[in-house]
């Protein structure tokens, strides 16, 4: 197309193509047909001339690479205007109570206890409510970039998102943790022992306790949650003996469950509600595809079908039948699952439910095609800069030279650029490996790891000594 377009400056020019295929036979080929004799005709007219890659011999472009790859890593990041917080949560028989101490770049501490006064609150969401209050305190300052430390392992791992939060109580408080985290340019949260956290452990006892506060210190009395709570209203009925029967899932032991009158449970439950408005339009534009239809919901599939919103528990048995019941073929997971959305039934595990009866068929396991795909997924070797990664690897034996009497070759590939080296020697032997990869640590810098193919040189004791010596992975 583009010779096409530009063909006066074609027709002025030579051109000349660089590659390693032999791209001269195949397209000046006298018995090519096809595609590839209308590419040779489409070429004629046009003066080219096809010339293979020419080898760098010099070590210009390994020294090049090795030395400016340190000016070219990007440098730390600048924390010099930084603030920095300690929180503390404690609860006692007294009551509960939270401390923060923030650290402005000048070195300037503003101290705060909280006095926290909300029912049933449990160590850990004092915990959190010190965090968040410390971070909205941090805002109101200024602060774009924020170094919070904390005591409370849970708390921390849990806004770090390396501890999975169960109860809605504190995926509410990571929520909202994450939405203030996106006011700052910078947040890092990182965890200290209670012997590096000792002035906001005193003054969080401070709060538990009700003592009198110290000059210099702030005091804030906190009486609602930082998360949204809603309290509902469920109606139960009272048996012969007046005993309220409430749901399973409602206990009148619970400390969240009050009674307000008779036939009535009040219960005070935690509403995770701290969701990004992207998330809340697309709930709304979910909802609009169901409806109830005489007490009964059902979702409007895509082409216009009225489908019943159904238990997984009969979805199951549904798709047996379709599986393997009567008019049953043993189809796969899709085919049954979209069977089952034709007939006229939904339910959101739908897909799953048919991959576990398909994966679990006696028959479909027996008389199914034989599987060719991998028994695991293919690993990419992760590369981050040149010569960080060596492949080693070693040819031989080969005929030997005359003068020396080298029989074996020493290659080793770098997994970024493809630079090799290479090195013939007489004797496979530890020693050998350890001299070759000494002279390429020395010229190309000390490598993060090596993948070789397990031979005996280099699973010897010396060479692995020696990797570890210069910190090189060996894999």
């Amino acid at each position: 197309m583009t010779a096409r377009k530009l063909e006066h400056y074609f027709q002025q020019h030579s051109i000349v193509v660089v590659s390693e295929a032999p791209l001269a036979n195949i397209l000046n080929n006298p018995e090519a047909t096809g595609r590839v004799a209308q590419w040779g005709i489409e070429f004629l007219p046009r003066n080219i001339t096809y010339e293979r890659r020419k080898a760098i011999k010099s070590q210009v472009l390994p020294v090049f690479i090795a030395e400016w790859t340190k000016m070219q890593t990007p440098s730390p990041p600048d924390l010099s205007s930084a603030w920095t917080m300690y929180f503390d949560g404690s609860k006692q028989a007294e009551g509960a109570g939270a401390r923060v101490i923030l650290i402005s770049p000048k070195g300037e501490r503003m101290r705060y206890v909280f006095q926290i006064h909300f029912r049933n609150a449990s160590n850990n969401e004092v915990e959190y409510e010190a965090l968040l209050h410390g971070m909205r305190m941090a805002k109101a300052y200024g602060a774009t970039r924020l170094m919070i430390y904390g005591d409370s392992n849970l708390v921390v791992q849990q806004t770090m998102k390396t501890c999975d939060a169960i109860s809605d109580t504190m995926i509410a408080y990571r929520d909202m943790y994450n939405t203030l985290e996106g006011n700052f340019d910078g947040c890092r949260l990182a965890h200290v022992s209670r012997a590096s956290n000792k002035e906001a452990d005193h003054l969080a006892n401070l709060g538990s306790t009700r003592a009198t506060v110290p000059p210099r210190v702030f005091l804030e009395i906190i009486h609602q949650r930082s998360i949204k709570e809603k309290s509902t209203v469920i109606s139960v009925k009272k048996s012969s003996n007046s005993e309220l029967l409430t749901d399973s899932t409602v206990s009148p032991n619970n400390p969240a469950v009050e009674q307000v009158e008779d036939g009535a449970v009040e219960v005070m439950a935690i509403e995770p509600t701290w969701m990004k408005p992207t998330e809340a339009r697309r709930i709304m534009q979910r909802s609009k595809a169901f409806a109830v239809i005489n007490g009964e919901l059902y979702k409007r599939s895509v082409s216009g079908i009225s489908q019943r919103c159904i238990a997984p528990e009969e979805g199951h048995d549904i798709l047996l039948d379709i599986h393997q019941g009567t008019c049953g073929h043993h189809a796969g997971s899709k085919t049954i699952a979209a069977k089952a959305f034709r007939a006229g039934f939904y339910w959101p595990t739908a897909l799953l439910d048919t991959q576990a009866i398909v994966s679990k068929c006696e028959a479909c396991q027996m008389f199914a095609t034989k599987p060719h795909a991998p028994a695991s997924e293919l690993k990419t070797i992760p590369i981050v800069r040149p010569f960080a990664q060596w492949g080693l690897d070693m040819v031989g034996p080969l005929r030997r030279s005359r003068h020396v009497g080298h029989r074996f070759l020493l290659v080793a590939v770098d997994k970024f650029s493809k630079w090799i080296e290479a090195m013939t020697i007489a004797s496979a032997t530890s020693t050998t490996a350890i001299q070759f990869f000494r002279s390429i640590v020395f010229h190309f810098g000390v490598p993060h790891s090596i993948i070789t193919d397990n031979g005996s040189n280099f699973k010897a004791a010396d060479f692995q000594e020696f990797c570890e010596q210069m910190g090189i992975r060996i894999n």
